[in-house]
């Protein structure tokens, strides 16, 4: 980090501006985070890499309006981002706006069919949909066959199984 705040604004080109905010992320030090990317947007405003990383630190400090702004920005850009469709169901899922969740989420997966947040999500997004609880346990059990180490899989899907009281296949 030392080396990175040495340098000229000027002289850091996009790939060490994106290695310098990673650093600045990894220490916690958000503000100055913000700032480089808000440095890397200014410089090409279609940088997707860069505006879906400051929807996230957006949505992470809580300023939904640059969030929101920018996931309309980024999806302006790549109608098909599935990192924009997979945002916006999660927002759905955090607002309980389960069929609008699902929907986002099925859309981030034809654009991306292995994204794993995408199938959890939507996973996530079935359990509260009456009847369709049981399609949520199998799409968990899809996303463990891309991701057998994710825990988050595990855990969700125990969750809807002891939902559905099948406490057999929960454990």
């Amino acid at each position: 980090i030392k080396i990175m705040e040495e340098l000229d604004d000027d002289k850091m080109d996009r790939d060490s501006r994106f290695v310098y905010y990673s650093l600045l992320i990894s220490n916690r030090d958000i503000p100055k985070a913000i700032e480089q990317l808000e440095i890397l947007i200014a410089e090409n405003e279609n940088d997707i890499e860069a505006l879906s990383a400051y929807i996230s630190l957006m949505d992470f400090v809580g300023d939904d309006k640059k969030r929101d702004e920018s996931l309309i920005k980024l999806i302006s850009i790549d109608s098909e981002n599935s990192f924009a469709f997979n945002l916006k169901g999660t927002l759905a899922l955090r607002d309980k706006k389960y069929k609008d969740a699902e929907e986002f989420f099925l859309k981030s997966l034809k654009s991306d069919p292995e994204n794993i947040n995408s199938y959890i999500g939507r996973a996530n997004s079935l359990m509260h949909i009456e009847g369709l609880e049981e399609e949520s346990v199998l799409l968990f059990d899809a996303a463990e066959k891309i991701d057998p180490e994710n825990p988050y899989i595990y855990s969700d899907r125990s969750r809807v199984l002891r939902f559905l009281k099948d406490y057999g296949r929960a454990e």
